[in-house]
């Protein structure tokens, strides 16, 4: 599955959003992780543009998507296969579930970016908490599954991507404000969080652009008012 997504990533980033949108759009209305890359396309335009009209656009696709993998979540969970994928033995079901979770993380962290910069805060600040819980529960999930090899490698830098994100995000808020957000359930962990992004960035893959991204905005960082400044100043 991932090959093709991986092609449509590729166009998104060297700026074809169409032929990026013509592979999402194959599935986008039965596998979720085809719906959230069709949306994230209209997310990253939205942001380029500015324009109110793409990032309506961008707002209406993250929330299908949303919805399409709460729907699949619901029925993987009960073991059921949902419509329009094949057969599945049980290792395949597991990885398409927890890749379907991972998808449902992902699409609230962008729906909450968008309510975060669009003037809609306290929406923002619950689907950013919703999407680092879910996060937190497919780490504990893979850390439970005693098998390394039992998960695909894509999908666990794709979970390793938004985790390390959040992670990272939440060390460099200044550390006044630190205890208040763990106190509403998130978790600051600098060096894991760009453990994470670091190996998807070298790994190449879904999130590799993105990872690239988190690099080139933590390298330059002066990381004054954080929780251990001297510690990040002798990196």
């Amino acid at each position: 599955m991932f090959a093709d997504i991986l092609e449509g990533i590729d166009h998104i980033w060297n700026n074809k959003f169409e032929e990026a949108e013509k592979i999402f759009d194959t599935k986008r209305t039965t596998h979720a992780r085809y719906a959230l890359h069709y949306a994230e396309v209209a997310f990253l335009r939205s942001f380029i543009t500015a324009d109110t009209q793409d990032t309506a656009e961008a707002n209406k696709r993250l929330k299908a998507a949303k919805e399409l993998a709460e729907g699949s979540i619901a029925l993987f969970s009960k073991g059921q296969i949902p419509q329009g994928f094949p057969q599945m033995d049980k290792k395949e079901q597991a990885n398409a579930y927890l890749d379907t979770r991972v998808v449902f993380g992902d699409s609230l962290y962008m729906l909450a970016v968008l309510q975060l910069t669009r003037d809609d805060k306290l929406k923002g600040a619950l689907n950013m908490r919703k999407s680092w819980k879910v996060f937190e529960e497919c780490l504990k999930a893979v850390k439970d599954q005693k098998d390394e090899s039992f998960y695909n490698e894509e999908l666990l830098r794709s979970l390793h991507f938004g985790a390390g994100f959040f992670l990272f995000a939440m060390s460099i808020i200044p550390a006044k404000f630190l205890k208040l957000v763990e106190l509403v359930g998130f978790r600051a962990d600098r060096e894991q969080g760009l453990k994470y992004v670091h190996d998807c960035h070298a790994s190449g893959g879904i999130r590799a652009p993105f990872s690239t991204l988190v690099l080139l905005f933590n390298n330059p960082l002066l990381p004054r008012g954080l929780a251990t400044p001297a510690k990040y100043l002798k990196e």
